[in-house]
């Protein structure tokens, strides 16, 4: 869509908005930065996905990872293409409408079912972490505490996200970094206290891995990075976003990536001898600790493991109330998620409605009685499918616009190919052979929605093709 077609698309709900705007300039790099590692949640992902990982592919963890770091740079790399020459608050949905309208609108569906489940799922993991520490402090609780701790997470990160876009970056960047300082610290006391024995050969020459073992265990890899394109959403208030924005996703992905692989490599190192997955812990982190005589760390690491999650929540309102004020001014959703709070400058509505429905659901799960682990690891599951899926888009919507523009390098297919490929592969490999139940689910249900997608994107191709036509209108160009 050209420029001026864009201008005629969006005059209408401009002038409804009382030409209020999100606040530019108010975020620099080390902002952008902040929310691109909070989306990442790094200090979470070590604490659930490293020590799966760890349990199931045992001394192949560490290589997994590694695969994954470099798959996730080139998409990384695919998507700060893009985010050099456009700007939006639109993130992920925006982004890959550049490259084809059908690109944005999967997307957007993604990026809906992310914001309906994440409400509900991340409370649910906080909630989870703050149960079994006060379990290890001689605290029994039920569900009414469950359920309060989620309604109370999810009002205070909603808060913070309306309150103002830079003061919550900073807090996320400072929390998330006293969270990595507990792991790290651990990190440290494990590698002190095998001075001498650092190289653990069975991990290094892969002993009892498979190529298949490792090939399955990239779906949970790759699933860890979700969120690293959190800073594509504040293209509007960023000081410099054709610059900054692209270096705070290579940043935020390699610098986990290194975190991913070291970790995973001590974890092991420090379990020798003992069994990971006997640990009755949410997060066995702790039980390393005791293992290695550093009980003060054990709750260190479990207060930022919480803080953590909560920082990731906060980020998650920022990504979410952006996409549906973005989606709502291409009146693609009702008008009044367009409002912007005219003292905050901040999605105020959508950061409410988001608010409120996540409330909604997790007094649901509680009542019904599906607020457990097992849900979590399903909805992520499913979550993980979709959000692999926009990022194989990443890399098709780069090659499409550098093809159509006529700027394609002859580098940039094997960028996007050496991420594309290995999450396509990754998400037909679980179907082959097809897990057992309840593993089943996840796929299944994700094959039900993308069908459903596809149906309802056909039916807009040639019922509604002027809903299409919108996808992606409120783009602004900016210089390569």
């Amino acid at each position: 869509m050209s420029a001026s077609a864009q201008q005629i698309a969006l005059e209408p709900i401009a002038e409804s908005q009382e030409s209020i705007t999100l606040r530019r300039g108010a975020l620099g790099f080390t902002s952008l930065l902040a929310q691109s590692v909070a989306g990442l949640a790094p200090s979470t992902s070590i604490s659930v996905p490293i020590v799966v990982m760890a349990v199931v592919r045992g001394n192949g963890a560490w290589l997994t990872w590694l695969i994954s770091t470099f798959v996730m740079l080139a998409v990384a790399a695919s998507l700060s293409s893009l985010s050099r020459r456009f700007v939006s608050a639109g993130g992920l949905y925006s982004l890959n409408a550049c490259g084809h309208p059908v690109y944005g609108a999967i997307t957007a569906w993604a990026g809906l079912l992310g914001c309906i489940t994440g409400g509900a799922t991340t409370p649910l993991l906080f909630g989870i972490f703050l149960q079994s520490f006060l379990t290890d402090m001689g605290i029994q609780t039920g569900n009414r505490t469950l359920l309060a701790t989620m309604i109370l997470v999810t009002v205070a990160a909603g808060a913070l996200a309306w309150r103002d876009t830079a003061v919550s970056a900073r807090f996320v960047l400072t929390i998330e970094g006293l969270s990595l300082l507990a792991i790290l610290s651990l990190v440290g006391v494990v590698l002190y206290r095998h001075t001498g024995n650092w190289i653990d050969l069975d991990q290094l020459q892969l002993r009892g891995v498979d190529a298949h073992a490792i090939a399955a265990g990239l779906v949970l890899g790759l699933g860890a990075y979700s969120g690293f394109e959190a800073s594509c959403s504040f293209g509007f208030e960023a000081r410099r976003p054709q610059t900054e924005i692209a270096r705070s996703l290579i940043g935020s992905v390699g610098g986990a990536g290194l975190l991913f692989v070291l970790c995973s490599y001590v974890l092991r190192l420090g379990f020798h001898g003992f069994d990971i997955a006997a640990s009755q812990n949410s997060n066995p982190w702790s039980d390393l600790a005791l293992l290695n005589g550093s009980p003060i760390l054990r709750y260190a690491i479990q207060i930022g493991v919480l803080i953590s999650v909560f920082s990731m929540f906060v980020t998650n309102f920022n990504v979410w109330s952006r996409m549906l004020l973005t989606l709502s001014r291409e009146r693609l959703l009702p008008p009044f998620l367009a409002h912007i709070d005219k003292k905050t400058r901040t999605p105020g509505v959508a950061i409410l409605a988001a608010v409120l429905l996540d409330i909604g659901l997790q007094v649901f799960l509680v009542i019904t009685g599906y607020a457990t682990r097992n849900l979590y690891s399903l909805i992520c599951a499913m979550s993980g499918y979709w959000f692999t899926s926009t990022y194989v888009l990443i890399c098709a919507a780069m090659l499409t616009y550098q093809w159509r523009s006529r700027q394609l390098s002859w580098w940039q297919p094997l960028v996007a190919a050496a991420g594309a490929i290995p999450l396509a592969l990754s998400i037909f490999a679980t179907y082959f052979p097809l897990p057992s139940f309840p593993d089943s689910l996840a796929p299944i249900f994700f094959l039900v929605s993308a069908v459903a997608v596809f149906l309802q994107l056909f039916y807009f191709a040639r019922r509604r093709p002027e809903l299409l036509n919108r996808v992606g209108a409120s783009v602004e160009h900016g210089a390569a």
